[in-house]
């Protein structure tokens, strides 16, 4: 089960709403923001049947060695296999 922070349960709550238009989500490193954007791109992969997600950074080799692995920490707390096409 995942547990959301106070300020990750209302980022997400903006995120989903439907009047928002854009949401601005900072902070220092290890505040949590790439797990909060896994943890949504899976959530609505499953809302949204055979939908896509994108989750981008500056530099592919940070994406590898930071947000892919942040993106299998939450998959296996979702206790969703691995497998998913990537």
């Amino acid at each position: 089960m995942i547990e959301l922070t106070y300020k990750q349960t209302e980022a997400l709550d903006l995120l989903e709403d439907k009047t928002t238009r854009e949401v601005y989500y900072g902070g220092a490193a290890g505040g949590a923001k790439s797990f909060l954007g896994c943890y949504w791109q899976l959530k609505n992969r499953f809302k949204y049947p055979k939908s896509r997600g994108f989750i981008g950074r500056a530099h592919f080799k940070t994406l590898k060695d930071t947000t892919l692995k942040t993106m299998f920490e939450v998959q296996e707390m979702m206790n969703l296999k691995r497998g998913i096409h990537w």
